[in-house]
């Protein structure tokens, strides 16, 4: 038997970047201060023309191995990451993602003790100009027993933990604009162990220069595409009812919950049911990293 005589590492954090050389530097000076010897900090660029390889090489005694030159995107890039990391456990993010040093040990750690899970989505905050909303999954969802659950509930990049072992099974990102959507609901579909952790691990900013700003139709239209690939026509057919119905996004999603909400309120009132402060809550308590929502648990 062949052993490598390299030192694994634990944690890979899998940045990638293009002409944002302020953000990378600060996204830099934050995660340096946080990882230890044990984990390694990958950086790919795609061949940057503002300093952003200026800002890398200052930081290359913390930064265990990077790439500068022309890619396909953002979804390309981690595949290279991923292609050079050396970490038990991968976490790819971009230049403009913050992460929680708390979150990212309470991942490991379950990840650690849970030997058969392949890979860990877990929670956080988005912010955009307008206003900040939580990505978190009540217990009892059973998040990864579906195809279907990423479209349902949500599978953001930047909340990915994988095992690089279970790479073997999953393959790598497929080059397109859904990327962790479809990565998501495809380990799933390869009987890959797929777990929610009620974890916050990161606060994500969406800014008029996120993709998913510039390319919002788009990113929707290959959404859809492999929405259908994957839950097949009813399933999708199903789906985009359920969504018309339920988002908060739509008039008729926005009214149908309006009426969820009297209705239960009724159904309780009249069976006398007590208010379960644990079950409903207000969505603002998400928003602190410390809420006992965050529970680590689950979903």
């Amino acid at each position: 038997m062949y052993q490598s005589d390299h030192l694994e590492k634990r944690v890979s954090f899998l940045i990638t970047t293009k002409n944002r050389a302020s953000r990378l530097e600060k996204t830099l000076q934050d995660l340096s201060e946080m990882v230890t010897n044990s984990d390694e900090i990958v950086v790919i660029d795609g061949g940057s023309t503002d300093g952003s390889v200026d800002v890398i090489r200052r930081y290359s005694t913390v930064i265990g191995a990077w790439i500068s030159e022309p890619d396909e995107g953002a979804t390309h890039a981690f595949n290279k990451a991923i292609l050079l990391a050396q970490g038990r456990f991968l976490i790819p993010y971009a230049d403009d993602d913050e992460l929680r040093m708390e979150g990212v040990e309470q991942a490991v750690d379950i990840l650690e003790v849970n030997a058969e899970i392949d890979l860990l989505v877990c929670g956080g905050t988005k912010v955009t100009s307008e206003k900040s909303y939580p990505i978190w999954i009540p217990d009892g969802t059973g998040y990864g027993s579906s195809v279907g659950d990423p479209w349902y509930y949500g599978a953001p990049g930047v909340g990915l933990v994988i095992r690089r072992s279970s790479l073997a099974k999953t393959g790598l990102f497929e080059s397109r604009l859904a990327s962790d959507l479809e990565f998501v609901s495809r380990a799933i579909a390869l009987s890959a162990s797929v777990r929610f952790a009620r974890i916050h691990l990161y606060t994500h900013f969406i800014t008029s220069e996120s993709h998913i700003v510039g390319q919002k139709s788009a990113i929707l239209a290959d959404a859809r595409a492999a929405a259908r690939q994957y839950m097949g026509l009813w399933g999708y057919l199903r789906w985009r009812y359920i969504r018309l119905l339920t988002s908060k996004h739509t008039y008729v999603g926005r009214a149908t919950r309006f009426v969820q909400r009297i209705t239960s309120g009724i159904w309780r009132r009249v069976m006398r049911r007590p208010y379960d402060a644990s079950k409903s809550f207000p969505v603002s308590e998400l928003l602190d990293p410390e809420s006992r929502h965050w529970d680590g648990g689950f979903s």
